[in-house]
């Protein structure tokens, strides 16, 4: 009975362990999304798997409570709902300014980034990769 309670209270520390550690990383995860700066370098449409690669990479921004980016022409920017390794885009969805002329590209990715889908995110080093149901994000970090 003894080794059985012994056995029981390793595990259950273990467990302790365990969940605070994920949490630990997940809010490692958020602290360094907020605030940070990225550059989009290609996005995959994922039924076709036909693969965008960007020219003339676009800036993200993340800030605790938004997300807001530059196309050629116009300012776009969301709500973020920002938790453990995942975001979604408030009710609103995205908004973006309306002067002319957006690269096709642009919009695309205007319209892939700010859409309601629940999105997955993971840092790997100075790699962001976003996924949702439809897409897959690559954006490298901007130094400060």
């Amino acid at each position: 009975m003894k080794k059985l309670s012994i056995f029981v209270f390793v595990s259950f520390a273990s467990m302790l362990g365990w969940a605070f550690t994920a949490d630990h990383f997940a809010k490692n995860y958020q602290r360094e999304l907020i605030n940070s700066a990225w550059q989009v370098k290609k996005m995959q449409y994922k039924s076709t798997y036909a693969i965008i690669n960007f020219k003339k990479p676009y800036t993200v921004n993340f800030s605790d409570d938004n997300v807001s980016f530059q196309l050629e022409k116009n300012q776009c920017g969301a709500e973020l709902l920002l938790a453990a390794n995942t975001f979604r885009i408030g009710d609103q969805g995205g908004i973006c300014s309306t002067m002319c002329c957006d690269s096709p590209q642009g919009s695309k990715f205007a319209q892939a980034l700010t859409s309601k889908l629940v999105k997955k995110y993971q840092i790997k080093g100075n790699q962001l990769i976003i996924k949702d149901k439809n897409y897959t994000f690559w954006l490298e970090k901007l130094k400060k």
